[in-house]
């Protein structure tokens, strides 16, 4: 007997454990941003949204959940009179039914006009809580006594019947930074690095955030820092750093920053890694001119800026990876400024060798009190981290007897090659062996490699340690053989493989492992061997020789034991229920005369078939 059930849990165990290298990139398929204007990647390609309740100029953020479905977004905060060009705004976090989840006015949250006021990410250790960052603007600086600096809100998507609510609000994590902000994943994959620069001394500001919750920051010295730094961008795997000209590693075990070195063209706002963390691109100027890349990988970084397209006169824009691979740059150009409006460049391919740049791909309103927006969402960069294009992995699965191993690869493509010949995005394959797949789009062809293993069905045999038919009553010897078995256990709740059994009983064993399990059973038979002897004659003369009348029981295990003894005339003269307790030739004490006597004898076995009742008798006889 086999059980399949195991199979299936281990195998989407399996499968679970595979896919956590996967980036959650559906986590950023929705984006809003500008006035009103958003992208939504769940076809895999962006298609333009319109957000009629949405407002932000500059920074943004989003979080959706793994399936891709929207949760809830903000502009990050908003801001007092004077401190942006068309008044105060309110800063707001909605729900993914577009309404508001949180108001934080203009004086909580992030500042309206910071480059990058707000992030979402997962709460460490949870499934239904996240935290939301944010950071104020810089003219908030010049009255230290309202500045909002860096903090946070806790957000749980289980509350109001699953639009969410907030739990913690505007919680203040160091009150002197402005504008920028960025995650890293620590190196445990759970925990976060939150980075931010010190208003006063330009350092930067480290905050350990953790499953027990966001710890106290510390000051790291930047030992070359930008007079007002804008943007702070991480590399998708978390090793590098950059703002602006500066480039920095990244210690994502203990989060410690040092500087690589300095970027010979670059600026201060528009700049983001690519998927594979191989590559930076960066505007050459403050205001345009070439869309640049560095090869952060290369032994010489600087030597290695290679010009991608020329753009001319553009307004710095944000920079911001999408969940399709590609680079999006909210592109502020000589037409936008004419026209106010927003629009929105692609560089396609960023891993390639051969990237190229879509200019305008998609066109939005302005905000009508500033003429442009800036910004676009920001998202934790680890969410898209990928393999580098020319890389082979090669993945050991296991899988059991008599099923099938799901191969699917860790990275998507419009075109599959298996080396079976299959053409689909993923195979299931019954036979162990070594199995590839290219994967390839207009970007790049990427090769995986799967090496699977078979594991075995348990199986069991019993061996019964004997050959004749046992007494019932008696105890025999049974063994349980266990072929590919990790666990053993009888009926009886025994672990061990060799046990006791009693004869004339049913017993089971069931043996298993991760593939299933497998049990026998055994009938082990028994026999009523009782035979009980009584002697036809004795000699109560006190010589120490069959001096009492007494059974002589073999092989038997009986109750309801009774013996009686009569005289030839049919008086009852001895009656014993005790078969521990024979005749002594005595009747009332005084010795009866030699003769012969009638013996019945009646007791109970128990048998295989139940209880049977037996009844013999005799004549015994008495000398003297």
């Amino acid at each position: 007997m086999t059980s399949s059930g195991k199979y299936y849990t281990a195998l989407a165990a399996l499968v679970i454990l595979f896919f956590s290298k996967l980036p959650a990139q559906k986590e950023a398929n929705i984006w809003y941003f500008g006035y009103g204007a958003g992208l939504d990647f769940s076809s895999g390609a962006p298609v333009p949204l319109s957000n009629p309740v949405f407002d932000a100029y500059e920074g943004c953020a989003a979080i959706s959940d793994k399936g891709g479905n929207l949760l809830f977004y903000t502009n990050g905060g908003g801001s007092r009179p004077g401190l942006i060009p068309n008044g105060p705004k309110t800063g707001y976090i909605w729900n993914r039914n577009h309404e508001v989840l949180y108001n934080m006015g203009d004086a909580e949250g992030g500042g309206y006009s910071a480059a990058q006021n707000s992030v979402i990410a997962p709460m460490p250790g949870s499934n239904h809580q996240y935290y939301l960052f944010t950071m104020d603007q810089q003219p908030s600086a010049v009255n230290p006594a309202t500045q909002r600096g860096l903090s946070f809100f806790v957000i749980d998507r289980n509350l109001n019947a699953g639009l969410g609510g907030v739990t913690v609000a505007n919680q203040l994590i160091y009150k002197n930074a402005t504008e920028l902000l960025a995650l890293a994943l620590h190196e445990n994959g759970q925990d976060y690095w939150l980075v931010a620069i010190e208003q006063t001394t330009k350092n930067f500001v480290v905050v350990p955030v953790t499953a027990q919750g966001v710890q106290a920051p510390t000051l790291q010295a930047r030992n070359a820092a930008t007079a007002a730094p804008l943007v702070l961008k991480f590399s998708p795997d978390g090793n590098f750093l950059c703002i602006g000209r500066e480039l920095y590693r990244f210690d994502k075990a203990t989060g410690v920053l040092s500087l690589l070195t300095l970027l010979p063209q670059a600026n201060y706002y528009t700049y983001s890694f690519s998927p594979n963390s191989r590559y930076l691109y960066q505007l050459s100027e403050d205001y345009g001119d070439k869309l640049i890349r560095y090869e952060v990988t290369a032994a010489n970084i600087p030597a290695s800026k290679v010009v991608i397209a020329d753009v001319g006169f553009i307004f710095p824009g944000y920079l911001q990876i999408g969940p399709d691979g590609n680079v999006y740059l909210n592109d502020i150009g000589a037409g936008q400024s004419v026209n106010s409006t927003t629009a929105v460049s692609i560089i396609h391919c960023p891993d390639s060798e051969n990237p190229s740049f879509e200019r305008a791909a998609f066109v939005f309103p302005a905000d009508p009190g500033i003429s442009i927006t800036i910004g676009l969402t920001n998202f934790p960069d680890f969410l898209f981290r990928s393999f580098s294009g020319v890389a082979t992995q090669t993945d050991t699965l296991s899988f059991c007897e008599g099923s099938k191993a799901f191969l699917q690869p860790d990275v998507a493509g419009s075109n599959y090659l298996w080396s079976t010949g299959e053409t689909t995005p993923s195979i299931e394959v019954s036979e162990p062996g070594k199995y590839t797949v290219t994967v390839s789009d207009a970007c790049a062809s990427k090769t995986r490699a799967f090496f699977t293993t078979q594991n075995p069905l348990p199986r069991v045999e019993l061996l019964p340690g004997f050959s004749d038919t046992p007494c019932y009553g008696d105890s025999v010897q049974v063994t349980a053989i266990a072929i590919h078995g990790a666990s053993l256990q009888w009926s009886g709740g025994e672990t061990t493989p060799v046990i006791r059994v009693g004869a004339g009983s049913d017993y089971a064993v069931t043996v298993a492992n991760a593939c299933g399990s497998a049990s026998q059973s055994i009938n082990v038979p028994a026999e009523n061997c009782c035979r009980i002897y009584l002697p036809n004659a004795f000699s109560p003369n006190d010589d120490g020789i069959n001096d009492e009348l007494q059974p002589f029981p073999h092989s038997c295990i009986f109750s309801d034991y009774n013996l009686k003894l009569f005289s030839r005339w049919g008086e009852l003269v001895f009656e014993s229920a005790d078969p521990a307790l024979g005749w002594n030739g005595k009747f009332r004490n005084k010795p009866l005369p030699a003769g012969a006597f009638v013996y019945q004898l009646r007791y109970s076995l128990q048998t295989p078939e139940g209880r049977q009742q037996k009844t013999t008798a005799g004549e015994v006889i008495l000398l003297r």
